[in-house]
């Protein structure tokens, strides 16, 4: 991905944490926090429905409406005054723990970066102040410009020449899959923060990054644009400042004994190099590793004896002879490997003059787990290239 010229960033649930306000809506319906989903729910629905209908209407006045609407249905007597006030908290939100410093890093690298916003103009400015974070923003954006909501076309659109840039310029944040679906569809670059509850819309286009964790976005994106700076055969120097107050990642938990409860699924290996070397402990450049045993796509599955709870997953590769681009998928499933839950996506740029080795070590933090699996495409660009691992390991 050529590093993109602004990173524009959705805003509720993406950066700002909406749980204070889903408990309030919570006790305003009779102390359901499952009628607080569909709150949420419904308001993005009827923000669709104005758009379509072509009504000007603004975001906070259509949650009034459908909190109203959802209490009429459950039986529970809802006044405007008192909707509004429960909703209040909408403005006063604070962000998600890790975004304070993840938006420092990305500021610190260069990066522009702007909101796009279905909230309106005065909502908006009250999150950005309550949570401290205008003073990352060159531009706060609001749909209530356009008069149309995400994920219709033109927002985007109006979004990318507000910032002066093309659609294929910029580079979307957001927690929501219809948000990074439509901006993919006029052409803007995405990135999927894969929060609790979370997931991408199948039928939408494939994005470019998904994190666990918007801690990851950074460095995310970092790797993004060296990988395409590797693939054109330029020297790419891949940093990260550390905080001298930061720690390294939290290594509690057990170790999950693969061998001992999980089965291994994999599509194909090098006789010289089996599936094996991957759970042998040996690791860092150099240790035993896991070669397909042809090229193109391969797909590795753990299957566990009994459903697991999973909180970190590392990974090695190192490729020291091909230049080469491996785009990996993780995903998760609790139904005994019938459906998948995408919750990474990761690219690893190597080059025998340059980046030949990269290790991971990812956040999950997922319950009742009976199947993992890894979808690899060894090289992006398509060429006849084969897949390695040299270590996979989780904790529970």
């Amino acid at each position: 991905m050529e590093r993109p010229k602004i990173i524009v960033f959705d805003v509720n649930e993406t950066l700002l944490d909406l749980t204070p306000l889903k408990v309030s809506v919570a006790e305003a319906l009779g102390g359901r926090p499952d009628l607080a989903s569909l709150w949420f729910t419904t308001l993005l629905q009827y923000s669709l429905v104005a758009t379509v209908a072509d009504r000007d209407q603004h975001f906070d006045e259509i949650g009034v409406a459908c909190l109203q609407m959802i209490a009429e249905g459950q039986g529970i007597r809802l006044d405007h005054h008192t909707a509004r006030r429960c909703l209040a908290l909408m403005r006063a939100l604070p962000p998600h723990p890790e975004v304070t410093s993840a938006l420092e890093r990305l500021r610190d690298d260069g990066y522009r970066l702007a909101t796009l916003t279905n909230s309106s103009r005065a909502v908006l400015a009250d999150q950005m102040t309550h949570a401290d974070l205008e003073r990352f923003f060159e531009a706060m954006l609001s749909v209530e410009e356009i008069g149309r909501f995400k994920p219709h076309p033109h927002v985007y659109r109006w979004a990318a020449r507000r910032l002066g840039v093309e659609v294929s310029e910029c580079l979307l944040v957001a927690a929501h899959g219809w948000d990074v679906a439509g901006a993919s569809w006029v052409g803007m670059r995405t990135a999927f923060v894969a929060r609790p509850g979370q997931s991408l819309y199948p039928l939408g286009p494939a994005v470019d990054a998904t994190v666990p964790s918007f801690a990851d976005l950074p460095e995310m994106v970092a790797r993004l644009v060296s990988s395409s700076r590797a693939e054109r055969g330029e020297p790419v120097l891949l940093k990260k400042i550390l905080d001298p107050q930061e720690h390294p990642p939290e290594t509690s938990g057990r170790v999950i004994d693969l061998a001992a409860e999980a089965a291994v699924r994999v599509t194909s290996e090098d006789p010289e190099h089996p599936i094996d070397h991957a759970f042998d402990d040996s690791e860092g450049p150099g240790g035993s590793r896991w070669i397909a045993g042809t090229p193109g796509e391969q797909t590795l599955i753990l299957a566990f004896d009994a459903p697991q709870g999973i909180t970190r997953v590392a990974l090695e590769v190192e490729e020291r002879n091909v230049a080469r681009t491996q785009d990996l998928q993780l995903a998760l499933s609790t139904d005994g490997g019938q459906t998948y839950r995408e919750v990474l996506r990761q690219e690893y740029g190597f080059s025998p003059t340059g980046s030949t080795f990269e290790r991971e070590d990812w956040e999950v933090r997922a319950d009742r787990v009976t199947h993992l699996r890894l979808v690899i495409r060894p090289d992006k660009g398509g060429r006849p290239c084969r897949a390695s691992i040299t270590t996979l390991a989780l904790r529970g």
